[in-house]
């Protein structure tokens, strides 16, 4: 079955882009597929997909290789950038779009915590059960 992990980060993003659709359908009535793949939102899908990958490498290759190591490395890199840097982003197109009195920048591109935490949950428990799948 090792031909299969190939699938593991694919259908960790796919996981978190039905729930990340579901949510919007249930808090804003919308069924807009664009808004499920936008940055920001419940969940991280970004997390929620290196999360998936990093879980599933883990239990795979062991909690103690280097490839593991390495891959909790790039995941707490994608989560600060998401919750600081992409936020701040966000952030600084409101204020420009405010100023210019236009809306050309995306103003919905970082997360909080919650979201990046909820997306680190949807990975771990998506990586384990892909685990015991494969």
């Amino acid at each position: 079955m090792q031909s299969c992990m190939i699938f593991v980060p694919f259908i960790g993003w796919l996981v978190a882009v039905i729930i990340k659709f579901i949510t919007n359908y249930i808090y804003y009535s919308t069924l807009d597929l664009k808004l499920s793949f936008s940055n920001g939102g419940f969940p991280s899908v970004h997390t929620a997909t290196i999360i998936t990958t990093t879980t599933y490498i883990g239990f795979y290759d062991n909690f103690n290789s280097p490839l593991f190591i390495l891959a909790v490395t790039i995941a707490f890199i994608i989560m600060i950038d998401a919750t600081h840097l992409r936020r701040s982003i966000g952030k600084h197109a409101s204020i420009l779009n405010h100023l210019t009195g236009k809306a050309d920048l995306h103003e919905k591109e970082g997360h909080t915590y919650f979201q990046v935490i909820s997306g680190a949950i949807i990975g771990i428990l998506t990586g384990y059960i892909l685990y015991n799948f494969f």
